[in-house]
């Protein structure tokens, strides 16, 4: 966990300024890095495939078809809003960086995948791999 922790935060340093250009381009709120903490998971686990995830007593996601899902899962990223905290993990084939996901929602905007599909895309599309 240790390298992958190094790997995620210089992916992060690398992909957050050009997400938030990428944001103001496309009209989007976004916030100073200042006062937002990155951190690897608590207790992180390797899966079947090699990605690290953590579980998440109380989440939600959308699915690349458009369904929400909410409550207990395994997560490989997650914005806390009441403590400003960003857990992020280093999972190469997923289709979103993750920090820049999670920072995205750190910027206000939360997943609306099963209301509105198209906007979803908006709203993540600085996110894209």
């Amino acid at each position: 966990f240790f390298n992958e922790g190094i790997e995620i935060f210089v992916e992060c340093e690398k992909k957050l300024h050009p997400a938030i250009e990428c944001m103001k381009t496309n009209g989007q709120n976004t916030r100073s890095l200042r006062g937002l903490h990155f951190m690897m998971p608590e207790t992180p686990i390797i899966d079947a495939k090699g990605y690290t995830k953590f579980w998440v007593p109380n989440g939600y996601t959308c699915t690349k078809e458009g369904k929400m899902i909410r409550g207990a899962m395994w997560a490989i990223g997650l914005y806390r809003r009441e403590k400003d905290l960003i857990t992020v993990t280093l999972t190469g084939s997923h289709y979103h960086y993750v920090c820049v996901h999670e920072y995205i929602h750190a910027c206000g905007y939360n997943h609306i995948c099963d209301k509105d599909k198209a906007q979803e895309e908006k709203n993540f599309s600085c996110a894209k791999r």
